[in-house]
């Protein structure tokens, strides 16, 4: 468009309402990017960068995404009094209304993870408590007597 505004301009020498009639827009739009072209070249018809600025309309401020990252990457749902095992969307939809009080819907929770860097995964084989040196102690001391005990007992483990 703004290449044909100002071959209009050029070519059938149109007068600026002319043009700003041709090609559907204002006459003031059509002046900026006459000034553009005048200064920059054939660079100044490019499109600029155009939509929202990045970080507004979200529900969610920059601290308070900062502060619940920061808790999800620190513990588990359980430990903020939530019947989850794992972080999931869900999980992280109640925490958001638990902290914030903000009721926000899940596929929302899910572009917030997504965009974090989170993404949905299989859980770890091991407990995140688990204490090596504690289970090796328990193979190797107290689960052969249980074994005996059972044994003797004629019970099955």
């Amino acid at each position: 468009m703004r290449r044909q505004a100002l071959r209009l301009r050029e070519e059938l020498q149109l007068t600026w309402k002319e043009i700003a009639r041709v090609v559907g827009v204002r006459i003031g739009t059509v002046f900026r990017w006459s000034n553009r072209y005048a200064l920059e070249g054939e660079a100044g018809l490019n499109s600029r960068k155009r939509g929202r600025r990045e970080y507004s309309c979200r529900t969610l401020s920059l601290v308070q995404e900062y502060k619940l990252r920061e808790i999800i990457e620190g513990g588990s749902p359980n430990q903020m009094k939530l019947p989850f095992a794992l972080w999931n969307r869900r999980a992280v939809m109640q925490l958001i209304e638990q902290l914030y009080g903000i009721q926000m819907p899940i596929r929302t929770v899910g572009e917030y993870l997504r965009r974090w860097g989170y993404t949905a995964q299989r859980p770890v084989k091991r407990a995140l408590e688990q204490n090596p040196e504690h289970v090796r102690r328990w193979l190797v001391e107290s689960y052969p007597s249980i074994v005996a005990r059972a044994k003797v007992e004629g019970a099955l483990i």
